[in-house]
């Protein structure tokens, strides 16, 4: 606090030592619950910044069509990794071919630590993600209000038809002009 002293000051004029115990157990947490906001506000600059590192790796996967590649040789050439035999190579075939149903059956009903919803875990929470289109917090994809902030004139358009703000604004990849 900026003026300590004085109040100390009014404290000691007040003699009232419950006052003056409750007035420094304030002030301890005041000073905890800032610095835990500096750490979480640290946190959430990494998180963001390796969300968009994840989020550029899927596009190069994509951009690869590695699932195709993998889910090939998982399928073919399974047998002969001696480690995969029997059951154990079933359910990991499974898990990787419907791998949404399979984590979802695993997690159901798990709450998020952050927000508190059941419907997603905590690394998947918006509340301290960004969105993907328009690199704004506090909501995802889905809910972008601008999804074509990032497209550009150089690159294909990465907002897919079916979002529900597809056509709410210009997008720089799509050319507006028509030759004729």
């Amino acid at each position: 606090m900026q003026f300590t002293d004085l109040v100390d000051w009014a404290l000691k004029q007040e003699d009232d030592a419950t006052l003056q115990g409750e007035v420094q157990y304030f002030c301890a947490h005041h000073s905890k619950a800032a610095q835990i906001a500096q750490r979480i506000g640290t946190l959430k600059e990494s998180l963001q910044t390796e969300q968009l590192a994840m989020y550029r790796s899927s596009e190069h996967l994509a951009a690869t069509n590695a699932i195709a590649h993998i889910c090939h040789h998982i399928d073919r050439d399974m047998h002969k990794a001696p480690y995969f035999k029997g059951k154990r190579g079933q359910r990991a075939q499974v898990a990787i071919r419907d791998r949404a149903i399979h984590a979802w059956g695993k997690d159901n009903g798990k709450m998020c630590d952050w927000c508190s919803k059941t419907s997603h875990k905590i690394e998947e929470c918006y509340s301290l993600g960004y969105c993907q289109h328009c690199l704004q917090c506090s909501h995802d994809g889905t809910d972008c209000l601008h999804p074509h902030d990032l497209c550009n004139e150089f690159e294909d358009c990465k907002v897919y038809p079916s979002h529900p703000n597809f056509k709410c604004g210009h997008c720089a990849a799509v050319d507006d002009d028509i030759d004729v």
